[in-house]
C-alpha cells in the first residue's frame, strides 16, 4: 500500500468515526435509526 492510500484510508476512517460520533451526540435522540443507516452503508 503507498503512502497517499494509506493515508486516504486513515482520513476516512478518521471522518467515519467522527461523523459518527457527532451524530451519536447531537442526532440521536431526534433521528432514531439514523446510526443504523450510517452503519450499513
Amino acid at each position: 500500500m503507498s503512502d497517499t492510500a494509506s493515508m486516504t484510508v486513515i482520513a476516512m476512517v478518521l471522518g467515519t468515526v467522527g461523523f459518527g460520533f457527532l451524530s451519536a451526540r447531537y442526532g440521536a435522540e431526534s433521528r432514531p435509526g439514523f446510526d443504523e443507516r450510517h452503519r450499513v452503508s
